[in-house]
């Protein structure tokens, strides 16, 4: 970092390894104690983690995510503002109901037909679109595409799939 005056740092070359991959923020300042709108780079972050902190139990994946995370700041709270992860790769998801299953509330049928495709996902690509509020509601609008060569002839899935958190509880 750098001092120019005492009410104006620069951040610069921040990075993190985390998650088994790399975390980075663009070069940005704090301004009489407030920072100014940056933007968070994801790189090789194991889908596989990713996946375990939002639904937490009964996924097993593979591959990595990378992308971008612009974070503005609204009454001095963050916000990411238009995030997008994608894959760097194929890889495979698998899930196991028994172990937990968010899916119960829906119309059984669907929830058959999703099963039997998450048995041995593999996708080829995926994206992630994220958003967030001042309260810390993050919404993460998960696309995924691939198949499961063992369900309904193998034929392509194109899976949705919405999550809603608090990410400061």
């Amino acid at each position: 970092y750098r001092v120019k005056n005492p009410k104006k740092i620069y951040i610069e070359n921040l990075s993190l390894k985390t998650f088994d991959g790399l975390v980075q923020a663009e070069n940005f300042s704090i301004i009489n104690n407030l920072p100014t709108d940056l933007v968070i780079k994801l790189k090789k972050i194991p889908l596989n983690k990713f996946l375990n902190m939002a639904l937490k139990d009964g996924v097993e994946a593979t591959g990595e995510i990378e992308g971008t995370l612009p974070i503005a700041f609204l009454n001095n709270k963050p916000i990411i503002k238009n995030g997008r992860l994608k894959n760097s790769g194929k890889g495979f998801i698998k899930y196991n109901p028994n172990k937990a299953n968010p899916l119960k509330s829906m119309n059984q049928m669907q929830v058959n037909i999703l099963l039997n495709y998450l048995k041995d996902f593999t996708y080829k690509k995926l994206f992630i679109d994220a958003n967030s509020d001042k309260e810390y509601n993050l919404v993460l609008n998960s696309h995924f595409m691939g198949t499961n060569p063992d369900a309904y002839q193998g034929r392509p899935l194109k899976l949705g799939i919405n999550f809603d958190f608090n990410i400061k509880n």
